[in-house]
């Protein structure tokens, strides 16, 4: 079997934490076995806490794309009006299943370097009293921003429309308030900020979420993709849908207890340290961001544009095999190469380790940077 890399600092799946493989290493039981179901409701309270909600708790099984097509099946009646959020190939894949469940989409875009303005959200909903749905990437990992979901959630409420948030590559890392900010439906993932297992979609659903699926006629029932199943069989009746993935649900208990020891907050501020750390770096090397304003930045992935003279999938492959560190590529966004720092990876000295290899593996390809200028500069920021 071919070794994997020494680090892993895609933008994930990331490193899984020691916590996690602690969980992993349990044995597996049944999951009507009584201890496995107080365990399990016991994760659904952590994520809950997680999230400051009272709303539902979902955990289906499934990587989160599987979750956020559940979402979008769920709430996507034929005929009804939405608003997709634009400024990465994740919204823009949003707006495109939603169309081909006969939704009517109004998409308000910008650069895939930033974000869009609240301004014009908030024009598009005054233009079109009919939208129903508003969809959102709060992380748009593919270039390293993301959105002002707060301001777009209260908005949204104004004007009685349903917020759907991919959470996937900010839940555990960035604030994220479902109840406080009018969230009515979020997908998160667990192999993202949180560090832990990939097959589990996080899914917060509140009463608002819960009305317009329950007058769309075509929302999925009997169906591995179906959020009425989860609410009718396992809240209602205490029967799962289709059985969960026991390993996976171990591993996401011992993930959830360690953050929330430490403190939801600690999470947050620990995944901007490592962000800014990280852009402190990218900048302090001679290279740009690929956002147009750091502010618009994530806190879980650091997107640096790449010199034209250089591919920046094969700057990453080149990286990988040289150095034996993990990067990620362009994400169909552009020349750029992103920096993962989201739940262990967000730790100790892992930007560092990536810093310095993106800017070694640049120098091997013939371009100039100062890979020492932006080791300093994060280390500057480390410190401080």
């Amino acid at each position: 079997m071919r070794r994997g890399p020494d680090f892993t600092l895609s933008t994930g799946p990331t490193t899984v934490s020691p916590t996690a493989l602690s969980g992993f290493g349990r044995p597996v039981t049944y999951h009507y076995d009584p201890g496995f179901i107080e365990l399990f409701r016991q994760v659904e309270r952590d994520v809950a806490t997680l999230l400051d909600t009272s709303h539902d708790v979902v955990l289906m099984p499934g990587e989160a794309a599987l979750g956020l097509e559940a979402a979008m099946r769920a709430l996507g009646r034929p005929g009804a009006h939405a608003l997709a959020v634009v400024s990465g190939p994740y919204g823009a894949s949003m707006a495109d299943e939603l169309r081909e469940l006969s939704v009517e989409v109004t998409e308000v875009r910008s650069a895939y370097t930033g974000t869009v303005r609240i301004e014009d959200v908030a024009a598009a909903l005054e233009k079109d009293p009919d939208i129903e749905l508003l969809t959102v990437v709060h992380c748009e990992s593919a270039a390293g921003t993301s959105n002002d979901v707060e301001a777009l959630g209260r908005l949204a409420r104004e004007h009685d429309v349903v917020v759907l948030v991919d959470a996937v590559a900010s839940m555990g890392g960035t604030p994220l308030f479902p109840d406080e900010w009018g969230l009515d439906l979020c997908v998160g993932g667990a192999q993202k900020c949180l560090g832990g297992p990939v097959p589990l979609s996080l899914m917060s659903v509140g009463p608002r979420a819960w009305q317009l699926i329950d007058a769309n006629p075509t929302a999925p029932t009997g169906s591995f993709l179906s959020l009425l199943d989860y609410r009718t069989k396992w809240k209602q009746g205490g029967r799962f849908p289709s059985a969960p993935p026991i390993s996976d649900v171990y591993a996401l208990a011992a993930v959830l207890e360690e953050v929330l020891e430490d403190g939801v907050a600690t999470s947050f501020e620990r995944h901007a340290r490592a962000a800014r750390a990280c852009r402190a770096g990218v900048t302090g090397m001679g290279l740009d961001l690929w956002a147009d304003d750091e502010h618009v930045a994530a806190d879980s992935v650091t997107a640096a544009a790449i010199p034209d003279s250089v591919d920046a999938d094969e700057l990453v492959a080149h990286i990988r095999g040289r150095y034996q560190v993990m990067l990620s590529g362009g994400g169909g966004v552009g020349n750029l190469v992103r920096i993962g720092h989201m739940g262990e990876t967000s730790r100790g000295m892992y930007v560092v380790v990536g810093l310095a290899s993106l800017g070694q593996g640049l120098r091997d390809l013939g371009v100039e940077v100062d890979v020492g200028g932006g080791v300093d500069a994060a280390m500057a920021t480390l410190a401080g």
